[in-house]
């Protein structure tokens, strides 16, 4: 308990009447200390004060005061929510009573391939691959109450017909208020070529910005390619990035010397921020092929108590 000043010879002249009210109004602020009014800071570290006077007290030895608050019986542990929490959608994250920090990783979603278009006999069309999302990592101590999830979606698919273009990136995802931000993966880009060759389509860089204590870029998507009009290339997706990533869409060929010589840009199933691979198009082609959407990220929060 602190000291209390039960005449303060700054406050009070000797011989006035007005000293029996503040030794009164001292006595006051004493008394409401001792009905009750004694919190953690008026206790000291070494104070003696039996378990009895603690609350909710159940007056059975065979009980213990557990680390949540709650008298138990020896062998009965504190009820916790499971320390790790996978969010393959986006929605809400409560933080569990008691945590003291949590552990986030985001995988972006995986971008979409380039789309290749060709309407001349004399012409072959490549799309190189989509990039795998981007993963991002972070600890954070004394978390707060709660926290919104945005799981990135994989690069939307293109439908074949219609005109040649660049892949969809794929969708970032999102803990909190961009306390941890993995970005999508950017998607591919395509091109179109006359005789001869070879001829190649390059990849776009990776997109930055993502958030976190680490980072790292997703998988490298493979270029598209065109051999002399005698073999199409679309390349490969690139893997989502570990722990959580998996392997990419496998490179798409054609034979560009036949007719309508096309391959779609495909994508690999079940495979976290993965990118679809480029499409193809061989000469008499009356239009693009189609190139299959990314796959989604995940977010994964492990709790610490």
């Amino acid at each position: 308990m602190g000291l209390y000043n039960i005449v303060g010879a700054s406050s009070l002249v000797a011989g006035q009447p007005e000293d029996v009210g503040q030794v009164l109004a001292n006595y006051q602020a004493i008394q409401a200390v001792l009905n009750g009014g004694i919190d953690d800071i008026n206790i000291r570290a070494s104070a003696a004060i039996s378990a009895s006077k603690l609350n909710a007290y159940p007056n059975d030895q065979t009980k213990y005061l557990a680390g949540d608050g709650i008298w138990r019986v020896p062998g009965t542990a504190p009820t916790r929510t499971p320390g790790t929490h996978i969010f393959t959608a986006s929605g809400t994250f409560t933080t569990p009573a008691n945590a003291r920090a949590i552990l986030v990783e985001c995988l972006g979603g995986g971008g979409t391939g380039g789309q290749a278009q060709t309407g001349s006999q004399a012409y072959w069309a490549v799309g190189a691959g989509g990039w795998g999302g981007d993963y991002a990592v972070s600890l954070i101590q004394s978390p707060a109450a709660s926290y919104g999830v945005i799981v990135g979606a994989g690069g939307v698919a293109i439908p074949s017909g219609g005109t040649a273009a660049l892949g969809n990136n794929g969708g970032d995802s999102v803990f909190g208020a961009s306390a941890v931000l993995a970005k999508g993966g950017r998607g591919g880009t395509q091109d179109q070529f006359g005789a001869g060759g070879p001829h190649t389509v390059n990849i776009q860089p990776a997109q930055s910005g993502s958030i976190g204590d680490f980072v790292t870029n997703g998988g490298m998507p493979g270029i598209g390619f065109h051999q002399s009009g005698n073999m199409l290339v679309g390349g490969r997706g690139g893997a989502g990035a570990a722990p959580y990533g998996g392997p990419g869409a496998l490179e798409v060929t054609a034979a560009g010397g036949t007719a309508g010589g096309n391959a779609p840009g495909g994508t690999a199933p079940n495979t976290r921020g993965a990118g679809s691979s480029g499409s193809t198009a061989g000469n008499y082609s009356a239009g693009c092929s189609a190139v299959a959407a990314g796959t989604a990220g995940i977010v994964v929060v492990t709790v610490f108590y």
